[in-house]
């Protein structure tokens, strides 16, 4: 547990937390702007994972290659639409 004064600052600590320089982050795009700022401060590397409307905004799972997903070591996700009441169910 972490008490932190907001999400901005809790991002930023994660990253700082999970990630060192040089490590891989996956990202969706478009995502909340701020895991920029903190993955830059960890000197991240960063992918992004395409949000389209084809895909019903969801990361394409499949056009992530192996190598990629052996590197990464944090995957933000998110919906780039909170208001639109929709559940996603996935199973990993």
């Amino acid at each position: 547990m972490a008490i932190v004064p907001g999400t901005k600052t809790a991002i930023v600590e994660l990253c700082q937390c999970l990630l060192n320089k040089g490590d891989l982050a996956l990202l969706p795009d478009p995502g909340y702007p701020d895991y920029l700022s903190g993955l830059a401060i960890a000197e991240a590397e960063i992918r992004t994972m395409p949000l389209k409307e084809e895909n019903k905004y969801l990361p394409d799972y499949t056009n992530i290659n192996e190598s990629t997903w052996q590197k990464a070591k944090l995957m933000f996700l998110n919906y780039p639409n909170n208001q639109l009441e929709q559940l996603h169910l996935m199973l990993f």
